[in-house]
């Protein structure tokens, strides 16, 4: 997932405002991400997305909060599907600080 483009035009503070907003609906919508893969994967999708943002803003202690929240989705899917690809690729992912 891309920043905004408000992160582009220099108003990364209003980009994380957004995503933050983002992730908060997609919440409220009561994502099965432990059972839909499909969900999983948008959630980790936005997590990597806000914590990028984070890092961007100088934000390191929310970045490693966020980061932390998409490698645990990942290790909760390694356990339930440990022979996919798919999911040890995105676990790799998540594992990199």
């Amino acid at each position: 997932m891309k920043p905004l483009p408000y992160f582009s035009t220099g108003d990364s503070q209003r980009a994380l405002s957004v995503y933050q907003e983002l992730l908060d609906k997609l919440m409220a919508s009561h994502p099965d991400q432990e059972n839909d893969l499909r969900h999983a994967t948008a959630l980790a999708r936005l997590y990597e997305a806000l914590a990028g943002l984070h890092l961007r803003n100088g934000e390191s202690k929310q970045a490693a909060a966020v980061s932390a929240q998409r490698l645990k989705l990942w290790q909760h899917w390694s356990r339930k599907l440990p022979n996919s690809l798919f999911i040890q690729r995105k676990l790799n992912a998540a594992s990199v600080p």
